[in-house]
This record gives structure tokens, C-alpha cells and sequence, in this order.
């Protein structure tokens, strides 16, 4: 359940008004009822002046019985709103109720990054522009330049000549060095950010360390996961696309370029100098080997791996990544061919 101890609601407010902030104009004008909603609730914990969502026939039976006031419902699920509540029917209802959230609660990634400030370190050689948030012990560098609107969580750390532009968050106890960083970015707890990349010549000695003098480049809208890393260029850039998210615990290496709006999911990693077209998606654990692209809005599957360049709108699964119709024809001979495997009566255990 959303916890007002937690997050903040910006309401109550008519739910026409949250519809036309939301960009559902045409839904706010053809409304029959205009309840006053205050908060968003789980259908089971719903009551008056809350709103539930009806995406998925997992939760039908739970929203047909919901106290709540309104309900944001597919038009297929229709018969599963109580009379009760005040339906809004529309295709695509899980974006929309996910806009209508971002009116709702405006501040939910800042509550939990601002903090009274209780003495941050600002190197007078810093430039922080107005209405800059800092969590205790924050820590800003020579050079660092500071957009406005930003927060800073408790304990980050902005490196020397780091520049962050407006209207982001930085969680806690996250470091950023040797970037540039665009507007409304978004990095969670612990994330790393220009760290040095994993660079060793090899040799019969003892492996000789490669400098890493590159930066990170993150453009604007861009969501960093918890405890993830991105390392900076050897002498490049590691760019990280407009737009795109990234899990928690995803390794980006030196040199990775990613392209707008792509999607990382938990525990992904991309190994130095490899590259993602626009739109790529890589599921959970999923991996692209050293100097690969995958093309624009390709997939790779859960524990994939991508290791050789691939061809726009490419989907790939299994090691090495192959076409995942493939995959699923090849995984599914050798369940028959398991299946088929003589047993051998003379060599059985007690």
C-alpha cells in the first residue's frame, strides 16, 4: 500500500482535474461522476477517495470487491468495477494510471533523497546554481557544477569538475566522477558512476594496469538502478542514451555506448567497448560480450547472452545468444531426447 508516512499526495484532487493533468483530456470530459481522489491504493486496501488499477485478470477478483472510489480499468474488465466506484475504461489503463501516479505524488523520489542538510562539504570553487538540496555529508568537488532542483541524498559524492544539470536525483551515499550529467536524471542508492574501467594488459607478470581518462556522459531522463556501476571511458566516453532505464546491480563497462530509451534489467552487464541501438531491451542477467552491438529494438532474454553483433529487432536467448524461436525448438529436442534415454536396469542405486 502507498504509506503517507512515506510519499506525499498531492491531493485530494477531482479526479477530471487528474485526468487532464495526467493527458487524458477526453476521458476527464466524458466523466458521468467527479470524486475527489486523495490517495492510490492496492484494491484490497482501497476505501473511499482512493483510486485502484484494473490492468491484468490477475487482480480482477480483488477489484470486484474493492471499497474504492474509482477504478482505472481496461475496457476488457469492465463487468469486474463494483457499481459502487467511478469507472475510467481506456486502453492502455497501466500508463495511464502511471502518469495519474506522477500527478498524485509529485515528490516520491525526493522524499526519500531530501534530508536537512547537516553541514555538506561544497568546495568554494563549485558552482551550485538555486534551490539545490543537500543531504548531510554530502560532498561536492573543485569544479563541480550543480543544476537547479537537483537533490543530493545523505553521503553522495560529486567529484572534481562533475556537472549535473536540473532537476535530478542523486540517492544516497552515491558517487559520480568524470561525467556529465543531463537533465532530470534519476540514480538510486549506492550507484557508481565514472568509476575507473576494468583495463589490464596481460602478460607472464603482473598485469599491466591500462589508464582510464575518459568520462561517462548521461543524457536527460535517464533512471540508474541501485548499486549499479558505470565505468568510464579508457579515453572515450561511456554514453548512456536519452530516456533509457537501468535496474539495480547492472555493470556497464568502459567504453559502452547505449542508445536512447533502452531498458536494463537486474544484474545485466555489458562488457567494455559494446554497444545497444535504440530501444534495446536485456533482460534479467542477460550480458553482450566485448565490442558487440545489438541492434535497434532487439531483445536479449534472461541470462542471454549477446556474442556476436546482431541485426535490428533481433531477439536472442541462451548462450551463445541465438534466435530465441531457435533456442526453444533446440531446448525442446533435447528435453525429448532426454526423454527417450534408455534405462539402464543393471546400474541402479538402492
Amino acid at each position: 500500500m502507498v504509506d503517507n508516512r512515506f510519499y506525499i499526495s498531492a491531493g485530494p484532487i477531482l479526479l477530471a482535474d487528474l485526468l487532464q493533468a495526467a493527458g487524458a483530456e477526453e476521458l476527464a470530459a466524458a466523466l458521468t461522476a467527479n470524486p475527489m481522489i486523495a490517495d492510490a491504493k492496492d484494491a484490497e486496501a482501497a476505501g473511499a477517495g482512493d483510486m485502484v488499477l484494473l490492468a491484468s485478470s490477475n487482480f480482477r477478483d480483488a477489484v470486484a470487491v474493492t471499497r474504492a472510489e474509482v477504478v482505472i480499468a481496461e475496457p476488457a474488465f469492465a463487468e469486474y468495477v463494483p457499481e459502487t466506484a467511478t469507472a475510467v475504461l481506456t486502453k492502455g489503463a497501466y500508463a495511464l494510471f502511471a502518469r495519474m501516479l506522477e500527478v498524485l505524488y509529485p515528490d516520491n523520489l525526493r522524499a526519500n533523497a531530501r534530508l536537512a542538510a547537516a553541514a555538506p562539504h561544497i568546495d568554494a570553487s563549485a558552482r551550485i546554481e538555486q534551490n539545490v538540496t543537500l543531504g548531510p555529508g554530502a560532498a561536492v568537488g573543485p569544479g563541480a557544477e550543480i543544476g537547479s532542483g537537483t537533490i543530493l541524498g545523505p553521503n553522495a559524492v560529486i567529484g572534481p569538475g562533475v556537472a549535473i544539470g536540473r532537476d535530478c536525483v542523486v540517492g544516497a551515499s552515491v558517487s559520480v566522477h568524470s561525467s556529465l550529467l543531463g537533465n532530470r536524471v534519476i540514480i538510486h542508492p549506492g550507484a557508481r558512476i565514472g568509476n575507473e574501467g576494468f583495463g589490464f594488459i596481460p602478460g607472464k607478470g603482473r598485469p599491466l594496469k591500462i589508464p582510464q581518462l575518459g568520462r561517462v556522459i548521461v543524457q536527460d531522463d535517464v533512471e540508474i538502478g541501485a548499486s549499479t556501476t558505470i565505468d568510464r571511458g579508457t579515453l572515450g566516453d561511456t554514453v548512456i542514451g536519452e530516456g533509457t532505464k537501468i535496474d539495480n546491480l547492472v555493470q556497464i563497462g568502459h567504453n559502452c555506448r547505449l542508445g536512447r530509451n533502452c531498458q536494463l534489467a537486474g544484474t545485466a552487464a555489458m562488457a567494455g567497448s559494446s554497444s545497444l541501438g535504440d530501444h534495446v531491451l536485456l533482460g534479467g542477467g542477460a550480458a553482450v560480450d566485448g565490442y558487440v552491438h545489438v541492434g535497434e529494438g532487439s531483445v536479449v532474454h534472461g541470462r542471454g547472452v549477446a556474442t556476436r553483433s546482431c541485426p535490428p529487432n533481433s531477439r536472442l536467448a541462451g548462450f551463445p545468444g541465438r534466435d530465441s524461436m531457435t533456442w526453444r525448438r533446440q531446448m525442446a529436442a533435447l528435453a525429448r531426447l532426454a526423454g527417450r534415454r534408455p534405462v539402464d536396469k543393471n546400474n541402479t542405486k538402492d
